[in-house]
């Protein structure tokens, strides 16, 4: 009981240390310039640094395995509660 107890106690402590705080446009919805994307591995896919009108920057995913063809610098986009909007 207390072996499993401690695995129990190990396994919250790491899945809740692995999620960083949420990012400036966590439950934004409005626009949002693009600043640079960037692929990180193939499997991670694609990821947009966006600038929210008050100057503040995010990082968000576009989605598992993607290109980050047209999401070039400069380009506005839509954000609803913190997540992209795909057009």
């Amino acid at each position: 009981m207390k072996k499993t107890l401690i695995i129990l106690t190990v396994g919250l402590l790491l899945t809740g240390c692995s999620a960083g705080p949420p990012g400036p446009a966590n439950g934004y919805t409005g626009q949002a310039t693009i600043d640079h994307s960037y692929r990180n591995s193939r499997k991670s896919g694609c990821k947009v640094v966006v600038k929210l009108p008050d100057g503040r920057q995010d990082t968000l995913s576009v989605g598992r395995r993607t290109d980050c063809t047209g999401w070039d610098k400069g380009k506005t986009i839509s954000i609803n509660q913190g997540r992209l909007v795909k057009q």
